[in-house]
């Protein structure tokens, strides 16, 4: 995460074309994490930081939608402990695995939105979205792509709700923007 917190309320020298410009989204999650660290070490908010990125990994898996009895366990703990986690847990890449933790509730939200379109779920997947955004610039594209996709099996097999379903996306996908305008 970008640390840097005085550059993005104040500016830098450096301008958009600085190296921290393009890491100035995650600047919200910084500063909160930031202020955990007037109650406690940063050692410390750091391993929270991680146990709860893999809690959230598990739980967002155990309750992906379609998924019964021991299944839902299987799912929750074979997307905690797998080489993708492993891999961002070691090398640092806490902004991808914390991508990786929100996606299932993103999925979960999004397919809940397609059965029954309503306000509310539009107004979850784009909080999700931004969460993502804030987490990981890189991890929106993913994102989008992965609800691309499940869009797509919804339209080639269900066609039901097709009229508000295209509203719910578009006031959902209106208010991304619009929380998004900060970077």
């Amino acid at each position: 995460l970008n640390k840097d917190i005085a550059g993005y309320f104040w500016g830098t020298s450096d301008g958009a074309s600085g190296s921290f410009a393009a890491t100035y989204n995650s600047a919200p999650i910084a500063f909160v994490l930031s202020l955990f660290e007037y109650v406690m070490p940063a050692w410390a908010v750091e391993k929270c930081w991680l146990v709860l990125l893999l809690w959230l990994c598990g739980y967002g898996a155990f309750r992906l939608p379609f998924l019964e009895g021991f299944g839902r366990y299987f799912a929750g703990v074979f997307y905690v402990v797998n080489p993708v986690v492993y891999l961002r847990f070691v090398s640092g890449g806490w902004g991808v695995l914390a991508v990786y933790a929100v996606t299932p509730f993103l999925v979960s939200e999004f397919v809940k939105l397609l059965e029954s379109p309503r306000q509310r779920y539009a107004v979850n997947v784009a909080l999700l979205l931004t969460s993502i955004g804030i987490l990981q610039i890189h991890g929106v594209p993913l994102a989008f792509m992965l609800l691309t996709c499940i869009f797509i099996g919804r339209l080639l097999f269900l066609r039901e709700h097709m009229k508000k379903t295209f509203m719910m996306l578009s006031i959902s996908g209106a208010l991304f923007v619009c929380l998004n305008l900060f970077w």
